[in-house]
């Protein structure tokens, strides 16, 4: 038990020093982030205050979701056409073995 005890002890000293070294890592980030932010530079910057790169950035994002979506469509016709059937039906039975 007394082993146990000195075991569970290392690991909390072992996290500690890790949450430790997290903390000041995070610290050292918000720093830069903010003294970029002051300084009005660096990507913070430019997300925070343009607003056309914002906008820019949320269309380039609903473009992704289309695509993705749009792609996922695709693939699903491609399972039903009769020259790609028996491929995906041989995927499904080799993923069912697995």
């Amino acid at each position: 038990m007394a082993e146990d005890l000195e075991e569970a002890f290392e690991r909390v000293n072992t996290i500690t020093a890790h949450a430790d070294q997290l903390v000041k890592d995070l610290q050292a980030i918000s720093t830069a982030i903010d003294r970029d932010y002051r300084s009005g530079a660096g990507p913070a910057t430019a997300l925070l205050r343009d607003s056309l790169m914002t906008n820019n950035l949320q269309q380039s994002l609903k473009n992704v979701e289309q695509g993705t979506r749009a792609f996922g469509e695709n693939m699903e016709a491609l399972k039903h056409n009769f020259l790609f059937r028996g491929y995906f039906k041989r995927q499904e039975k080799k993923n069912k073995k697995q």
